[in-house]
């Protein structure tokens, strides 16, 4: 709803929000987190799981999450930006699996908007080039990583936790 309040993106004319939407991004997120930490417990991979990353990774998110209600009238700004927090990740602290969940993420995030633009549900205020913002599909790279090592954090055993 920040978005929204924000202009981030515009509703039609006399539109609301309808209220399942954050239940339907929870639910889709909370199924998705769990699903990517199961199959990566089976395969191995390790994150770190202490309470300094935890906090590191939640504050993160949160910038990100909310860096569309400043940014998003400086669409090249945001989304050299975007793309430079994301190339850090991946080349400096990237884990096995990383390019992996910001593909999958990019892309199904890609789908879903350009799905809900395409039914006339909302548009993007500050788009000039695409239906999207050239910043969208970096900024969800970025958020994939965070909301990766959150879940891996919250769902790992505690007393494993250093």
């Amino acid at each position: 709803m920040a978005h929204q309040h924000a202009s981030v993106w515009v509703l039609p004319a006399r539109a609301r929000v309808p209220w399942w939407i954050a239940v339907v991004y929870f639910c889709g997120l909370t199924v998705a987190g769990a699903i990517f930490f199961r199959v990566e417990h089976r395969l191995g991979f390790v994150l770190d799981r202490s309470a300094a990353a935890l906090g590191i990774e939640a504050t993160l998110l949160l910038l990100w999450f909310l860096a569309p209600v400043i940014l998003h009238p400086h669409e090249v700004l945001f989304t050299l930006l975007t793309l430079g927090y994301l190339s850090l990740r991946l080349f400096l602290w990237r884990a096995p699996g990383d390019i992996a969940i910001v593909l999958i993420a990019v892309g199904l995030d890609l789908v879903i908007e350009l799905s809900l633009i395409a039914a006339g549900l909302f548009h993007y205020s500050n788009a000039r080039w695409l239906p999207v913002p050239l910043w969208l599909a970096p900024l969800w790279g970025g958020m994939a990583l965070g909301l990766r090592r959150v879940f891996f954090v919250a769902l790992s055993p505690t007393e494993r936790r250093s």
